[in-house]
């Protein structure tokens, strides 16, 4: 990984971009906490995730990102990768622009486990290139909401804007797959996918609208 946390970690005001992992994560949020605003992570390649958040510890972490901008990053990944990749915790993804990012695999915001908060970002013209070879696994351009098998609403995504994303298989703006999610008073416009779910695809658990 480019920069591994291990620890309560702050990045304010700061500019990652350029950055280069052949087989690894650019920025890497692992068990504790952290915080990731007003920064500008761009042109970053990995053939995993640019920023993900994982623990598998006993006291889920936080992660805050907020008022950043996260745009033109590529994930590469044959398997997997994305923009902003969550495995568990408690997160927070607050008033970001999240644009022009581009993975073979999944969204540009893909949750698959923990509770999140997705709310008042600008989430456009992201895309996933690659048709599904994992079935239901893959999807999304804007927002995947995966496989976190609740019967509450883990998952909320309000106040957002997801315009003009594209994807490859199922559910360009929001793909929901076995999840509990809210999803309220967003605008989801213009996004493109090649099979079915332009705006929102749906594969709930428990969902409300």
């Amino acid at each position: 990984d480019v920069i591994t946390i291990y620890g309560n970690v702050g990045f304010y005001n700061c500019n990652i971009h350029d950055n280069y992992s052949s087989n690894a994560i650019v920025l890497f949020c692992f068990f504790d906490n952290c915080i990731i605003n007003n920064c500008n992570i761009y042109n970053n390649t990995s053939s995993y995730d640019i920023v993900r958040e994982f623990y598998y510890a006993a006291t889920p972490p936080h992660l805050v990102i907020e008022n950043s901008n996260i745009y033109q990053n590529q994930s590469t990944g044959s398997v997997a990768g994305t923009a902003i990749s969550i495995y568990g915790g408690t997160v927070k993804i607050i008033k970001n622009k999240i644009h022009h990012n581009t993975s073979k695999k999944n969204a540009a915001v893909f949750c698959t486990g923990g509770t999140v908060d997705i709310d008042g970002n600008l989430i456009c013209n992201n895309s996933h290139t690659d048709p599904g070879f994992c079935g239901s696994a893959e999807g999304g351009g804007g927002i995947f909401l995966h496989n976190n098998f609740s019967t509450t609403p883990d998952y909320t995504v309000r106040n957002n804007i997801i315009a003009n994303n594209y994807s490859g298989f199922l559910g360009a703006g929001i793909y929901v797959w076995f999840s509990a999610a809210k999803i309220m008073n967003n605008t989801i416009v213009n996004n493109t996918v090649l099979d079915n779910g332009p705006g929102i695809y749906l594969n709930a658990d428990t969902f409300s609208v």
